[in-house]
């Protein structure tokens, strides 16, 4: 019978001698050349006929991702049997999925469950900048985009870690009066509605020409830029509120910006007895549910926004966990 061994003599054992040992925790004498089915631990501890102490393995877990936005407090670290409990300390976050509060590293090194994380509810945080884009031939309408923008704005929470939106007025050219910058207000919602106010008009050119091409373009190279307020690593939205169609080409500066990963909708009102080229729309925003017409009587302006809020969750809220920076 051979006697327990060191870890390390142990191991070569196992290694070497391919004969299975049996079920009970010591060298089994009645099988010759036996594997030992335990190790024992310290020096010296295979002088004599020590009883076989069972080799201790430490299982650990993969360490979790830093919990943002609340506390985790383990009772173990990562080791096996340790429970992480999460709780959420800052603001309207709440542990998402509802319920989930604690997990537990497990035998098998893994824990029992996924962390949480710490969210806030989607809708009204929205995690997004937005530029909106006006122009209108008949000043009379302007009051509904108008409208349009404070009803948008204040339907959703303004912040640092919410939605932030920035606008102009153009027509053949930008009317860089009327542009209102995300820094210029800085999440104050009031601040950013009087400046909308004040600077946003009808301007239009004495050539008549409407350039939206032109104007995506230029929201595309000059908004989004962090010196204007614009954040790094946040999601992208282009409203193009019209009641006229563009004399530019309209296609190319619209697939730029979708390639640079912005979302782009249409807002249209369409002049009396007919209709806005639709072609043309749907080459800005490649998607026909991003394509938004108002009645010039305001009939159908309520469900025509919550149609586009409903759109923007689907877009922007089916992860909660992604609706806030987590650094």
């Amino acid at each position: 019978m051979k006697g327990c061994k060191q870890r390390k003599a142990c191991r070569n054992n196992q290694a070497q001698n391919t004969q299975v040992s049996g079920g009970g925790k010591q060298c089994n004498a009645d099988q010759p050349s036996s594997v030992c089915s335990c190790c024992c631990v310290g020096d010296g501890c295979n002088i004599g006929e020590p009883p076989c102490i069972e080799e201790v393995i430490n299982v650990t877990c993969p360490v979790q991702a830093t919990f943002y936005h609340g506390e985790m407090q383990c009772s173990d670290g990562n080791n096996e049997g340790s429970v992480c409990k999460f709780v959420c300390t800052e603001g309207a976050f709440s542990v998402y999925p509802d319920g989930v509060n604690a997990n537990q590293c497990m035998g098998g090194g893994v824990w029992n469950i996924s962390m949480p994380c710490c969210a806030r509810p989607c809708p009204p945080y929205f995690l997004y900048d937005m530029v909106t884009l006006y122009h209108t031939t008949n000043v009379q309408l302007f009051d509904i985009f108008s409208l349009g923008a404070i009803i948008r704005t204040s339907a959703i929470a303004i912040g640092p870690e919410a939605t932030q939106s920035a606008s102009f007025y153009y027509s053949d050219k930008i009317d860089e009066d009327s542009v209102v910058y995300f820094n210029d207000y800085n999440y104050n919602r009031s601040l950013g509605i009087r400046l909308y106010d004040e600077r946003t008009r009808p301007n239009n050119s004495a050539n008549g020409k409407v350039n939206t091409g032109a104007a995506i373009q230029w929201a595309l190279r000059n908004m989004f830029n962090e010196s204007r307020g614009a954040r790094r690593n946040v999601p992208k939205v282009i409203v193009v509120a019209i009641d006229s169609d563009s004399d530019d080409d309209v296609t190319s500066a619209s697939q730029a910006a979708r390639d640079a990963g912005v979302l782009i909708y249409v807002f249209n009102i369409p002049p009396a007895g007919g209709a806005l080229d639709q072609d043309q729309m749907l080459s800005i925003t490649n998607d026909v549910d991003h394509i938004f017409t108002f009645d010039p009587e305001r009939r159908n302006f309520f469900s025509n926004v919550g149609s586009f809020t409903t759109d923007v969750i689907s877009h922007f809220c089916s992860d909660p966990c992604n609706h806030a920076f987590h650094n």
